[in-house]
């Protein structure tokens, strides 16, 4: 007996897009060891211009169901019209959620992270000096961080931090209670993933080293145009928004096969909020993701 298989399978029952990260940059001060983009000072900004950026945000603010934009990277605030494109997103009715390393803050930077509708997320790695800045590959880095996220407690901001296990000894549980400390409640956990800088050589990352909630209620966009169902999920390639509506891609055929190619995960205990202003999807392997960045 032969199966008919189609050649593009029913995509699974998930939520439409919501939340839709804006990689604009992946030009960074640092080269963390496990930075899922291969980030760094050359990376430069690929070749979606500000313009392009823009008509992303036009057509996210048109979308029914895009509420949140999220500027990430590399470091979002290092591209040249970061304040512009967040400030025009806010003036597009959308939510903004920005991961920064909170390594350079100058003042227009802080008056943009205090406006309504703005949050903020930040990485902090571990109570030990030597080793965030080794994780981070920029001594001086573990001081920089943290004074401005002391800084943004006092000046009442909300920040919520994502910790990554990169080294076997890191002192996460330290570095939890320093933040702990400033009353920062929305704190998760979570192991490098292979994808990007932290990809096992031996073997390319597959969906299995996903979450598996990858483009359930969220969508990325790269510095070169492309959609993915998350930016941890880079290796699958749904079209490009400079060639295709935003709107169309979503629709379309090569998104839903990109939805059905992805392992997904059923009876966790937590799932990861598709919501969510940061990184905290933990691997399909782990018994199930942490939901601590909730979009409240």
């Amino acid at each position: 007996m032969t199966i008919a298989v189609p050649a593009t399978p029913a995509p699974p029952v998930l939520d439409p897009v919501r939340f839709l990260e804006l990689e604009i940059t992946r030009q960074c001060a640092l080269r963390c060891r496990h930075c899922y983009s291969n980030s760094g000072p050359a990376a430069g900004t690929g070749e979606m211009t500000t313009a392009d950026w823009m008509s992303v945000i036009e057509q996210a603010a048109a979308h029914p169901t895009i509420t949140t934009v999220q500027f990430i990277g590399g470091e979002p605030t290092d591209h040249p019209a970061f304040v512009e494109l967040a400030e025009y997103a806010l003036l597009h009715g959308l939510q903004v959620a920005v991961f920064t390393n909170l390594l350079h803050v100058d003042e227009p930077l802080w008056e943009l992270f205090g406006r309504d509708g703005v949050k903020l997320s930040t990485s902090w790695y571990t109570a030990d000096r030597a080793q965030h800045d080794q994780i981070t590959g920029q001594p001086g880095s573990w001081d920089a961080t943290w004074a401005n996220i002391a800084t943004a407690r006092r000046l009442g901001l909300k920040v919520k931090v994502g910790m990554v296990e990169v080294l076997a000894d890191q002192d996460l549980t330290g570095g939890a209670e320093m933040l702990t400390m400033l009353g920062i409640t929305d704190i998760t956990r979570d192991h490098a993933r292979p994808v990007g800088r932290a990809a096992r050589r031996a073997s390319p990352p597959t969906g299995g080293d996903l979450c598996g909630r990858c483009g359930d209620g969220r969508a990325a966009i790269d510095t070169d145009g492309r959609l993915m169902p998350c930016v941890l999920g880079r290796g699958f390639d749904a079209g490009n928004v400079t060639q295709t509506p935003l709107a169309e891609l979503l629709n379309g055929e090569a998104w839903h096969r990109v939805l059905g190619a992805i392992p997904r995960r059923t009876g966790a205990v937590h799932a990861c909020n598709p919501d969510s202003d940061g990184n905290d999807c933990s691997p399909a392997e782990t018994e199930a993701c942490n939901p601590a960045y909730d979009d409240d």
